[in-house]
C-alpha cells in the first residue's frame, strides 16, 4: 500500500489481473484496480485517514450525543450494506458459482477472479474477499495475499467503527500472511498498521508496526502520514501537527492527494484547537 491510511488502497493494491489482486486505495487506486506502489495506496489511505482524522478528534471533543447519532444515520445510510446481492448481480453471480462448483486448479482461479471482479464491481469487497482468501489459500503468493488483505480493509473502512473489528482480523490476517512471505514490504506493513486499530486484540501492535516502517524507511510518506494520525488519537497534536508537516514537506505537490490531506488535517486541530 502506498500512501492512504493504508500504504496503498495498502500501497495501494496490485492489479486486479491476477489472483485475486487488487490495488491499494488511501491507497492510490481502488480495490481492484492496478497500482503496486506505496503511492498507489494512498487513495485509499486518504480516504481512511480522512475518517481517522474526524474519529481521532472526536475522541478530543466535547461533541453532544445528539450530534453524533444525527452524524452516524447520515453515514449508514451512504454505506454499502451487507445482506443480498441486487439483480442482475446476484444472478451473475450465481452462474459463476455454479461454474466454479465444477472446476478445479488454474480454470478454477480464472473463474473465481471473476467473481471477485463482479462483487467488487458492486461494492461487495466483503464477499470479494471470501473469495480471494480462497486463491491466496491455493496459490500462496505475495500478492494473492495482499488483493485479499486490501479488499477485507476497503469493506472494513466502509464500516461504522462498532463494526469494524471483525473485518480488522481478516484484513490483518492476510496482511500478516502477505508478510510471511515479503518481510521487507513496507507498503504492507503500513496497511496492517491501520488495519491493527480497529483489532479487538492487538491494537497497542498498530503504532509498533508503524515504528518498525519508519525505522527502515524514515522518508516512507504514508507511513509518516499515518504516524500524525495515531498521535492524534492519543492526544499529542503538536507532535501529530509536526508529522502532517513532514509530509507536506516530504511531497512537496500541493496537488498530491496526500499533501492535501496532511493539510487538512492540520487545518482541523487548528479549527479544533484554534490557540495552538
Amino acid at each position: 500500500a502506498s500512501s492512504r491510511l493504508r500504504a496503498g488502497p495498502g500501497q495501494k493494491k496490485p492489479a486486479a489481473g491476477s489472483a485475486g489482486e487488487k490495488s491499494d486505495g488511501l491507497r492510490t487506486a481502488p480495490s481492484g484496480s492496478n497500482g503496486t506502489s506505496s503511492v498507489a495506496r494512498q487513495t485509499g489511505i486518504i480516504i481512511g485517514a480522512a475518517v481517522l482524522i474526524v474519529v481521532a478528534l472526536y475522541m478530543m471533543s466535547t461533541m453532544g450525543s445528539s450530534s453524533s447519532s444525527a452524524t452516524d444515520g447520515q453515514t449508514m445510510a451512504a454505506i454499502p450494506q451487507e445482506g443480498l446481492l441486487r439483480e442482475p448481480t446476484a444472478s451473475q453471480a450465481e452462474v459463476l458459482r455454479e461454474e466454479i462448483s465444477g472446476l478445479t486448479g488454474d480454470d478454477k482461479i480464472e473463474k473465481q477472479r471473476g467473481l471477485i471482479r463482479l462483487y467488487i464491481s458492486a461494492s461487495r469487497f466483503d464477499l470479494a474477499g471470501a473469495e480471494a482468501e480462497q486463491v491466496a489459500e491455493f496459490v500462496n503468493t505475495e500478492r494473492a495475499w495482499i488483493n485479499t488483505g486490501n479488499l477485507y480493509y476497503d469493506w472494513m473502512d466502509t464500516r461504522l467503527i462498532e463494526q469494524k473489528a471483525a473485518w480488522s482480523v481478516k484484513a490483518v490476517n492476510a496482511y500478516r500472511q502477505a508478510l510471511e512471505i515479503n518481510p521487507e514490504n513496507l507498503d504492507v506493513r503500513t496497511d496492517l498498521s491501520i488495519a491493527l486499530m480497529f483489532h479487538p486484540q492487538e491494537a497497542v501492535m498498530a503504532s509498533r508496526e508503524n515504528l518498525r516502517v519508519l525505522e527502515l524507511d524514515s522518508t516512507h510518506v504514508q507511513a509518516n502520514f499515518n504516524r500524525g494520525i495515531m498521535l492524534l488519537q492519543i492526544n499529542r497534536v503538536e507532535k501529530a501537527r509536526a508529522q502532517f508537516e513532514k509530509v507536506m514537506t516530504l511531497v512537496n505537490d500541493p496537488e498530491d492527494p496526500i499533501y492535501q490531506s496532511a493539510r487538512e488535517a492540520i487545518a482541523r486541530i487548528t479549527f479544533q484547537d484554534p490557540e495552538s
